[in-house]
């Protein structure tokens, strides 16, 4: 089940990485580990939704969950020839909209 509580789980089929220091500062941030990044990424990647840096090939992608704003930065590599999304960082901040 997805933590949207949806049953949404169309964003694991992507492959994520990232290395132990984004791994700790994502777990130190609240943050789920994985299933974050692969819920931003995998909507990124099928609205076209992101920017990409020319300098680094990084893409930085954002998207809401619940009151929080959620962006992930990430690079495309090749594995095997299948396309494996690497975790640079993630950030979040809660919001709260009134009217």
């Amino acid at each position: 089940m997805s933590v949207w509580g949806d049953g949404s789980t169309e964003h694991k089929s992507i492959k994520i990485v990232m290395s132990d220091n984004t791994r700790m500062t994502t777990r130190q941030r609240n943050l789920f580990e994985e299933e974050y990044p692969q819920f931003i990424i995998y909507n990124a990647e099928h609205s076209n939704e992101k920017m990409y840096s020319k300098d680094d090939g990084r893409f930085l992608a954002k998207g809401n969950i619940g009151q929080m704003l959620v962006h992930v930065e990430y690079s495309i590599v090749e594995e095997a020839g299948e396309k494996v999304y690497d975790v640079i960082a993630v950030y979040a901040c809660r919001t709260q909209i009134k009217e």
